[in-house]
């Protein structure tokens, strides 16, 4: 059994029932459906048309998947849902146009759905889906054929709302993909926050994983993104770690996502990035020099101003030099990289174990801060005339969070 999925001058596009896709010659014109074919070798000599639809066939496939990690029932569930949604869309020949957010885990979802179709891929600098954002895309979609928009690792916050609502009006089917804090009723976004307050399930995890759903081979990248947003899904695994490392130093330089997946898949070449981005971390750390550290109950809190940083070695990420930052001074430590008015705070995997979060700082300054994140990895747009007073504040609240009891 097989879903034609086209047929032009004699050849036709199938997928068989283990989500292989496959290309065979037939003099009989076969419109889009399912099909019971006859075949000697790679020729249709015969076909009979099936009552069954192409999304309960693309289901059946579906049903055998198994995640990569054990995740909640309701959530795999619902990734299914989507996953089938996805992949029905690509099979009817939607025009997709991918924007996934600029850091690794961003890329390595990007990848998971370039492995579903060879999408246009655009990358997000912001966690926010704005109207400009939501203007140039419709400047594209709207001029094509049966048009999907897809965003990864970003878009499923209440600052997004504008632009997704403009993309609505257009009549343009969208999903959102993500995993960062938000309360949502609206069926196009997946977000893993929802199932898991962690956010571990990470965006590009979860997009891989929907390539696997059919069988694409995504081993490359799958855990990458959980490595780039340390996710506890993985435990230990370096090499997920220097390409996260790496593609973290690449999206720096780049924004040209198809240009990113080509290096991915070159292996020499990619070693090269990958050598490169460690000899910018090490001419980072030496322009950091000692660093000083307040001690707060066994907790290391750094409070560091990345401004001459960025501006000395041409690194523009404050949130991937916290993330270097906080690699090279261990799990017990805390990083808050203070630019002109973003703090951008990182906690390793003991402080938080000890009870940091992030969230809990975000929500003591609600009022007078904009900002997002995970539990461990957050950041927060600051007014000038509150930053004396916010980085004054932070270590009050890391040691209530250390003695809540206190």
């Amino acid at each position: 059994m097989h879903l034609i999925y086209r047929w032009r001058d004699g050849v036709a596009n199938a997928v068989n029932e283990e989500g292989k896709e496959e290309v065979f010659y037939s003099e009989q014109p076969l419109e889009y459906g399912v099909y019971e074919l006859d075949l000697e070798l790679d020729k249709i000599v015969g076909a009979r048309r099936l009552e069954l639809n192409d999304e309960d066939f693309i289901n059946r496939i579906i049903e055998k998947w198994s995640s990569l990690y054990e995740m909640p029932k309701e959530m795999e569930e619902d990734l299914r849902k989507v996953g089938l949604k996805i992949w029905v869309n690509k099979y009817r020949g939607a025009f997709f146009l991918v924007r996934c957010h600029n850091d690794a885990d961003g890329i390595s979802g990007c990848y998971g759905i370039n492995k579903i179709t060879g999408a246009l891929k655009m990358v997000n600098f912001s966690p926010f889906y704005t109207l400009k954002e939501a203007s140039t895309d419709l400047s594209i979609l709207l001029n094509k054929n049966n048009p999907f928009l897809l965003l990864v690792d970003f878009g499923g916050n209440e600052n997004s709302e504008e632009g997704l609502k403009i993309i609505e009006r257009a009549n343009i089917p969208y999903q959102v993909i993500d995993h960062h804090p938000y309360e949502t009723s609206n069926p196009n976004i997946f977000n893993s926050w929802k199932y898991d307050k962690s956010g571990k399930y990470t965006a590009g995890y979860l997009a891989c994983e929907i390539a696997r759903m059919l069988n694409r081979d995504v081993s490359k990248m799958i855990n990458v993104g959980l490595a780039g947003d340390k996710s506890p899904l993985l435990q230990s695994n370096e090499e997920a770690k220097e390409k996260a490392l790496t593609i973290d130093y690449m999206t720096t330089y780049s924004n040209d996502v198809n240009f990113m997946l080509k290096v991915i898949e070159n292996e020499e070449l990619f070693n090269e990035f990958k050598a490169q981005a460690k000899r910018k971390i090490e001419e980072i750390y030496d322009l950091l020099g000692e660093l000083e550290y307040i001690p707060i109950d066994g907790i290391k809190l750094f409070m560091i101003n990345v401004d001459d940083i960025i501006k000395r070695t041409e690194f523009q990420s404050s949130g991937k030099i916290a993330s270097f930052l906080l690699e090279k001074e261990g799990p017990n430590s805390v990083v808050v990289a203070l630019t002109r008015n973003i703090f951008v705070m990182r906690v390793g995997d003991e402080a938080y174990k000890k009870g940091v979060n992030t969230h809990y700082i975000l929500e003591y300054f609600k009022d007078i801060v904009a900002g997002g994140g995970h539990e461990k990895a957050a950041a927060m747009k600051v007014p000038p005339k509150y930053k004396g007073y916010i980085k004054g504040e932070i270590p009050n609240l890391i040691k209530r969070m250390l003695q809540p009891s206190q």
